[in-house]
């Protein structure tokens, strides 16, 4: 049984990255899905740290983003509780930052996790870059948008 959920794990995990990059290069950016060498003149010995996905200048932003995904709760380990709904989530944000956040830095890149919960709770880190993205994407084509015109978009 736990090959399965494993098999599961995995297969829902790049489902999401495919998704992810496919999102970002329907916005016009360059989504690269496992970089490799991103890391290499900050850290000869990091030839193994690969993040899921480089995305090149997207827009409000002053660098190109590293974007690692996780997904939480599929194990049955780390469950939403009504004192702390979004721990699981931080846990796995934390995680990243922990594995990434310095080599990332160090690079050039700003670090976003992109952390979800099995059941479709998204980490607040991951939509506030959306809802930017979102935002500046309006911008460009309609002016200065409001803030319903962007929460619809993202409900959509």
């Amino acid at each position: 049984m736990g090959c399965k959920i494993g098999a599961n794990a995995i297969r829902l995990y790049d489902q999401v990255v495919v998704l992810i990059a496919r999102l970002f290069r329907s916005l016009r950016f360059e989504a690269i899905v496992e970089p490799i060498r991103l890391f290499a003149e900050a850290s000869p010995n990091s030839e193994n740290q690969r993040p899921d996905i480089l995305i090149r200048y997207p827009r409000g932003f002053g660098r190109s983003i590293i974007l690692d995904v996780a997904i939480t709760g599929i194990d049955g380990q780390s469950r939403p509780t009504e004192e702390s709904p979004d721990r699981h989530l931080q846990v796995h944000h934390d995680q990243k930052i922990a594995k990434y956040g310095h080599l990332a830095e160090q690079s050039g890149f700003q670090l976003i996790p992109a952390v979800f919960f099995h059941t479709g709770q998204i980490h607040t880190a991951f939509k506030d870059l959306i809802r930017e993205q979102i935002r500046q994407k309006i911008i460009v084509f309609e002016g200065q948008p409001k803030p319903s015109k962007i929460n619809s978009v993202i409900k959509w």
